[in-house]
């Protein structure tokens, strides 16, 4: 169950680095 919890985080991870990229971006 961990492990796939880190899984999940390490997929959902770069989905959240580029919306905050994204979202950065916008307010620029």
């Amino acid at each position: 169950n961990i492990l796939e919890c880190y899984r999940f985080l390490k997929y959902l991870l770069p989905l959240y680095r580029i919306l905050i990229k994204g979202s950065s971006n916008k307010v620029i």
